[in-house]
């Protein structure tokens, strides 16, 4: 069998329901012998697979954001994921939930050509834009 390099994008490493399918998903893909990592916007475990990375906010651009109902779109940390060494080496990139106040929608354009990306929506959030329901 094949191993792959996965790299999980969640709000948190573990926190709520999406957070835990992540985690239990980069535990179990780690247990089979593939490279798997968690890359969140907020850490709540110390382990080899969960990592940090930071949001980068910039405070006129998210208030203007906001102030026009465009959620998130203040946040510059997540353009800088196609960078990072985590996401570099990984073959997927599968994402979870992708607000929270950590990730910018116009870094899925980023990803998307530079990684295959696999999103499983947890939620309705991406389909209305702002209910997660």
């Amino acid at each position: 069998m094949d191993k792959f390099s996965i790299v999980h994008i969640s709000t948190w490493d573990v926190a709520g329901g999406a957070e835990k399918v992540a985690w239990r998903l980069a535990r179990l893909q780690h247990g089979l012998g593939h490279s798997s990592k968690i890359l969140a916007g907020f850490v709540r475990e110390i382990s080899e697979f969960s990592f940090f990375f930071p949001r980068s906010n910039d405070n006129w651009l998210n208030f203007i954001s906001e102030y026009n109902g465009l959620l998130y779109y203040g946040i510059q940390g997540s353009h800088r994921l196609v960078r990072d060494p985590i996401v570099a080496t990984a073959d997927i990139v599968h994402l979870h939930n992708l607000h929270g106040d950590y990730f910018n929608p116009f870094s899925l354009f980023l990803l998307s050509r530079f990684k295959p990306v696999v999103w499983t929506l947890h939620d309705m959030q991406a389909i209305t834009g702002h209910c997660a329901h």
